[in-house]
């Protein structure tokens, strides 16, 4: 609890962007860096960057909520394409932005190392498909029969540097759940620089080799499916070694 309020006064020290001056780099197309870090260490991580960065700010909220419903065939592709390194892969999801109260349909494209996000705004989440979302997932999915597969939630900070037009995004809280299972991430930090191309002079990707935490590659989806339905024979021994690590630094006191 200390650390959320710690977090929360440091937020409070940052010069405010809204959703609108956001919006006008969204980064649809773009590079991303991920690290994963224990969420003592944030509060000070804020601290020194708030002279580079502007922090989103909605409804005078901060951090904010954030609730996925993900989507994947019965085979499991999506999760299996990223457990296989394959270079072209895709994820589907229901997002919604529970500050703003936007719901989307959101696929996302990986190629050689570029995010593409393509989406379509719904009324809200849907268990079963509708007709003009079966066509938009068409548009970008081989003969994709999905069904609702994981959901998380977590809260999450945006830090944005128009100067170098990329954004950070700092994801805490992180709780899957799938029927009666449930897990959470309380001690853990996500973060992730979103760039045009990779620029590691960023002050966000400094900070982090000043402070020896090194780039880790991530999936939030393959982690959840992992922790609530690793049961059901999922392949995963490329993924061991993460899993142990994430679970050691959210374990640490």
């Amino acid at each position: 609890m200390n650390n959320i309020l710690d977090i929360r006064k440091e937020l409070e020290r940052f010069e405010p962007i809204d959703l609108e001056d956001v919006s006008g780099s969204r980064l649809m197309n773009r590079v991303d860096t991920k690290f994963v870090f224990h969420l003592g260490l944030l509060p000070e991580l804020l601290s020194n960057l708030r002279d580079t960065y502007q922090v989103l700010e909605i409804n005078n909220k901060r951090m904010m909520t954030y609730e996925s419903l993900y989507l994947d065939d019965n085979s499991y592709s999506f999760y299996l394409d990223h457990h296989n390194k394959r270079d072209h892969r895709y994820k589907a999801r229901f997002r919604h932005y529970v500050d703003s109260g936007d719901y989307f349909l959101e696929v996302k494209e990986k190629r050689k190392g570029r995010t593409v996000k393509e989406r379509i705004k719904k009324p809200s989440f849907e268990y079963e498909l509708s007709d003009n979302s079966e066509v938009f997932l068409d548009n970008y999915l081989e003969n994709p029969d999905l069904t609702p597969s994981l959901w998380n939630t977590y809260e999450r900070i945006t830090l944005v540097d128009e100067r170098s037009n990329e954004r950070v995004t700092i994801d805490i809280g992180l709780e899957y759940r799938w029927e009666e299972k449930k897990k959470k991430f309380a001690n853990l930090a996500i973060a992730e620089l979103k760039q045009k191309k990779i620029n590691r002079s960023s002050s966000f990707y400094r900070l982090m080799k000043s402070q020896l935490i090194r780039p880790f590659s991530i999936s939030k989806y393959c982690i959840g499916l992992l922790e609530v339905r690793g049961e059901e024979g999922l392949k995963y021994n490329r993924f061991k070694k993460k899993v142990r690590t994430i679970n050691n630094i959210n374990n640490a006191s």
